[in-house]
């Protein structure tokens, strides 16, 4: 089990870091990259490339999702290299997670966070982590345990995404 510890409230995007971003954290989780105030990830419908995160953020916050973020002290490579090499989620073998472990760790053999964190950790690239709107998550200790959960729960909530999407464009 994957356990984030000494978490602490999230102070706002630094320009000068790079953040791995857990959003709805409580469930499974939907990963997206922070480079630069610039955040990166690979959807159901798209993959957003160097879009500017305080709009996303703004509306994060209004929706009241629940956010970790976890401060890398490193990539090993320009996000935008590796995003764009990546059209959307639907359709694929593809997670969230691929190109993030591609910048981040390209040798972890994780296919879920739950087993990224633990690498990310063992090669010593966290600096911190932080979050937003889980005040009541952390009851007397600041920390997280991850949900684990299987590649078919992973592309079973992409289809329904998916169905969920066609049917507001019709």
């Amino acid at each position: 089990m994957t356990i984030l510890t000494d978490i602490q409230p999230f102070p706002g995007v630094d320009k000068n870091l790079t953040y791995l971003v857990l959003i709805s954290p409580e469930s499974i989780p939907h990963l997206c990259l922070i480079h630069g105030g610039l955040y990166y990830s690979l959807t159901y419908k798209e993959c957003e490339i160097g879009k500017d995160f305080a709009t996303y953020l703004q509306f994060l916050v209004r929706a009241k999702r629940k956010i970790l973020f976890v401060e890398v002290n490193s990539v090993l490579d320009n996000p935008w290299n590796v995003f764009k090499k990546y059209e959307k989620l639907a359709d694929t073998n593809l997670t969230c997670i691929t190109p993030i472990k591609e910048t981040l760790l390209s040798d972890s053999k994780a296919e879920y966070v739950f087993q990224l964190i633990p690498d990310l950790y063992a090669a010593k690239k966290i600096k911190g982590v932080y979050h937003l709107n889980m005040e009541l998550v952390f009851k007397e200790k600041n920390e997280f345990k991850l949900r684990e959960y299987s590649k078919e729960t992973i592309y079973s909530y992409i289809q329904a995404l998916n169905e969920k999407h066609v049917l507001k464009r019709q």
